[in-house]
């Protein structure tokens, strides 16, 4: 049986990492900050796997050093799986990631302007390597997907689903806007009405508390919960949810394996 997953988020802004609340940012601290508040040489023996997203404004420049100069002093003393996306739309900046460290790159508003590069990436990398990433919210009794960080409407959000499937990537990420940073959990009727897909799926967004985690792991089709809640886990609230939450479901990774 597969085991399910507890995945941090990171946001990163021009140097400093941020708190994200529906889509804006608060600036919080440093990498050295990060490191301390967090204890990264214990964190990853309560989460499974890391995620870094560039949200930058100059994101889409090539010249990404000071991030991945910032995720290799994250990453020295913490052994988990490693994904990082942000302004992935070529190559180069890929295999940049690559070189970084990580273990999967996430791709997200680049399925609304090149969907060949998608599947390049898949060719060269393989589809274990690449996320898709989906940020949605509801309207007017429809749920949308929106590229280019939450400014862009782009498809039906079943839709956008289908297109990832076909694309064939890896996993897929989804984000709900609207409880972005909220930590008041998530949405009911998404989590009622997930499809079954082909492919591992990640679902983030309103995460504040064990109990959240425990409430989406419990649904078939979801298989990892992230959370980019910075306050909420400080200090030693990843080892306690994880205690809380292996104590509940038995597809979860305790503390003693």
């Amino acid at each position: 049986m597969l085991k399910k997953r507890l995945i941090f988020i990171l946001f990163y802004k021009e140097g400093v990492f941020c708190l994200s609340r529906n889509f804006r940012l608060q600036e919080v601290g440093d990498v050295r900050w990060l490191i301390d508040k967090f204890n990264f040489s214990q964190i990853g023996n309560f989460i499974d796997e890391l995620v870094i997203l560039d949200v930058s404004r100059n994101k889409y420049q090539n010249n990404n050093e000071i991030f991945t100069l910032a995720v290799k002093q994250i990453m020295t003393n913490i052994f988990v799986p490693l994904s990082l996306g942000g302004g992935v739309i070529n190559h180069d900046k890929v295999q940049n990631y690559f070189d970084s460290g990580a273990d999967k790159i996430v791709l997200n508003s680049v399925i609304s302007k090149n969907t060949n590069f998608i599947s390049s990436c898949i060719e060269k990398y393989g589809a274990q390597a690449v996320v898709g990433s989906i940020d949605f919210k509801r309207e007017q009794g429809e749920v949308l997907t929106y590229c280019d960080n939450g400014e862009n409407r782009y498809l039906k959000f079943d839709e956008h689903l289908k297109l990832f499937q076909k694309l064939g990537v890896g996993e897929i990420m989804i984000n709900d806007i609207d409880r972005d940073g909220t930590g008041i959990g998530f949405d009911p009727m998404i989590l009622n009405s997930l499809p079954e897909l082909s492919m591992p799926l990640i679902i983030c967004g309103g995460a504040g508390k064990p109990e959240h985690f425990v409430e989406a792991l419990k649904y078939r089709e979801v298989s990892a919960v992230g959370t980019g809640n910075l306050f909420n886990f400080i200090g030693n609230g990843f080892e306690k949810s994880r205690i809380y939450i292996s104590n509940i479901l038995d597809n979860v990774r305790n503390l003693e394996s």
